[in-house]
């Protein structure tokens, strides 16, 4: 009985050292992603931005739709930013799909013209990671 007894702790106590929050799972970790993401857009600091990125990465700008490497995607959006420099980005909806998590803004640029942006993260293992970035030009 006391073996029993010895084998129902261990097992209680591995499940709370497993249950407790990570990082990524802490309440508002999503929302402050994003922020972050914003941020390093908005500044133009494309080595924090590759932080956030996943190994492969969902792209689709005005002009382009393409599955790609991380240093693939940098490239392409730090080319688009060059072209509509961001001066405002809000994020407008943040939400969960299952174990995805998407943001929803309105970016615009210096010239005027405003963009929809929709981000898809994922969990990762030290956190979340972008897999899919929408840029969508605004009517």
């Amino acid at each position: 009985m006391k073996a029993m007894a010895k084998i129902t702790l261990f097992f209680v106590a591995l499940a709370l050292l497993f249950s407790v929050p990570t990082r990524a799972e802490k309440p508002g970790a999503v929302a402050n992603v994003f922020n972050e993401i914003s941020e390093h857009v908005l500044a133009a600091d494309w080595a924090k931005f590759a932080e956030h990125l996943d190994s492969n990465v969902e792209l689709q700008l005005p002009d382009l739709e393409k599955n790609c490497p991380a240093a693939e995607a940098i490239a392409l959006v730090k080319a688009f930013f060059e072209q509509h420099n961001p001066t405002a980005h809000s994020n407008i909806h943040v939400g969960s799909r299952g174990s995805k998590h998407y943001c929803i803004g309105h970016l615009t640029t210096s010239s005027g013209k405003r963009f929809r942006t929709t981000i898809f993260l994922h969990a990762h293992k030290s956190g979340y990671a972008v897999q899919q970035l929408r840029i969508e030009e605004k009517n």
